[in-house]
């Protein structure tokens, strides 16, 4: 990182194949050559593939600039949908990849975003979960709410062993951490969860539910950031509710085929309105 503390901050992987480097995630453009110029002090390989872990701008923003230096851009097929994200090879479930000196397998996690994906490498017995898993704040749910960020969490630890690190998506005071740090967070959105249906139960508010001194020492005793994100618990609340909603209206889907095509808008784009895993969904 080469911002100010507390300011936004996560973490990417530099590895070293046989015939160049394969970078996960990419920080922004501007602080491109800084990067290049920290990887040339171990190796003077070129940037031959870049997997980018999801869309948000601090883990595709340098993608351009990259493709322009010979490397390959690998992300899920989802990204090409997000505005400004360029890509190049894409994948829907699975993609394997030999490096010569590792092998890489990156899936959908169903966490976090409609295109996240965990990065396993399996001689490193090394797993980036970029915003699947973070250890300094509760990282955002996605559209498959609550019960599909645990699944990414679960088919993490399903595929590694009691040696694997897990790098989380954001920096921390940890570098990586181990298993038990993941099955703790589940056991913290069950917990988040669980409480926020019972206030929810009882007609208290989003504002209301926020406040309450269970949510706010649950955070407390879990999250080191805390301290910045706490004063606010009202989005993390809201995403909650959206999973309860989500599981109460799953399984509908013949009330959903009404809907399904595709749509011209004023503007004369067109949005694609599909179910997947009995949810609808659009895109453009």
């Amino acid at each position: 990182n080469w911002d100010d503390s507390g300011k936004f901050r996560n973490n990417i992987g530099v590895v070293i194949g046989d015939k160049g480097i394969t970078l996960i995630n990419v920080l922004y453009e501007e602080v491109l050559d800084q990067l290049l110029a920290e990887i040339k002090i171990f190796s003077d390989k070129p940037i031959q593939f870049v997997m980018n872990s999801n869309w948000d701008f601090h883990n595709t923003n340098a993608n351009n600039a990259l493709k322009a230096k010979g490397a390959t851009l690998i992300a899920h097929d989802n990204i090409q949908y997000f505005a400004n994200t360029v890509t190049q090879i894409t994948f829907q479930d699975k993609i394997i990849l030999d490096i010569g000196t590792d092998k890489i397998i990156a899936y959908r996690s169903y966490g976090h975003s409609m295109g996240h994906i965990n990065i396993f490498f399996e001689k490193a017995n090394l797993m980036f979960m970029s915003d699947s898993y973070r250890d300094q704040w509760m990282t955002t749910q996605g559209p498959y709410g609550y019960k599909g960020h645990i699944k990414g969490i679960k088919s993490a630890l399903a595929m590694t062993n009691n040696s694997t690190k897990f790098v989380p998506g954001n920096t921390s005071s940890s570098v990586y951490v181990n298993k038990d740090k993941l099955l703790k967070e589940i056991e913290i959105r069950k917990s988040f969860v669980a409480r926020v249906t019972t206030l929810q139960g009882q007609n208290l508010s989003i504002a209301e539910i926020s406040q309450d001194n269970l949510i706010k020492q649950l955070f407390k005793d879990n999250y080191e950031r805390y301290p910045e994100y706490g004063r606010d618990l009202t989005s993390n609340v809201r995403a909650i509710q959206y999973g309860i909603r989500l599981e109460k209206n799953q399984g509908k889907v013949e009330k959903m085929q009404e809907y399904l095509g595709l749509y011209q808008l004023p503007n004369k784009g067109v949005v694609e309105v599909f179910i997947e895993g009995q949810y609808l969904f659009a895109r453009s």
